[in-house]
């Protein structure tokens, strides 16, 4: 997978990935979790707030976890320098965990017209930050994988326990 990716490689698609993974990365993910928080604040969703804040704040601490205990280490060759382990991608865990967790939350609000519209946006999210980390050379195609693993299974679990009630849009 890395080298059929490394044969798209131009300065052009270098820099967009860069900045998309970056945008995918802890300074993005804060500044959207603070927006999300606001605006959900603002609307007296707490229950909302406080699911977001646990799913992306727990698929964070977790991926960190694992990844100290795998202790993979990232492809040669990579186009940012990083020093953490690979396994599982954190980039992907906390897209994941962000796009389920808002389509979660929006979805019981959203007309049905447009809720298969904001299911392709929320799908394409954490697609695009995994394919980001591959084409950079800076995680195996399987760190994406489990790192999209741990993202909506964190976010599916924290929903369950919650017990958010998505049907009649109270959350």
């Amino acid at each position: 997978m890395l080298a059929v990716v490394g044969g798209w490689r131009s300065p052009l698609l270098d820099r967009t990935m860069v900045a998309v993974t970056h945008l995918g990365g802890w300074k993005g993910t804060a500044l959207l979790m603070f927006v999300a928080t606001v605006i959900l604040l603002g609307l007296k969703k707490a229950k909302a707030t406080l699911y977001l804040l646990a799913s992306v704040g727990g698929a964070a601490l977790g991926t960190s976890i694992l990844k100290e205990i795998w202790q993979r280490e990232r492809p040669e060759g990579g186009l940012l320098d990083i020093m953490s382990f690979a396994f599982p991608s954190w980039h992907a865990s906390v897209a994941a965990a962000t796009s389920l967790s808002l389509l979660l939350i929006l979805l019981p609000n959203v007309p049905v017209r447009y809720r298969g519209i904001l299911m392709m946006l929320s799908l394409s999210w954490p697609l695009l930050i995994g394919f980001s980390r591959i084409y950079l050379h800076v995680h195996w195609f399987t760190d994406v994988l489990a790192g999209w693993g741990v993202g909506l299974f964190w976010a599916s679990a924290v929903a369950v326990i919650m017990k958010m009630d998505m049907k009649n849009g109270r959350s």
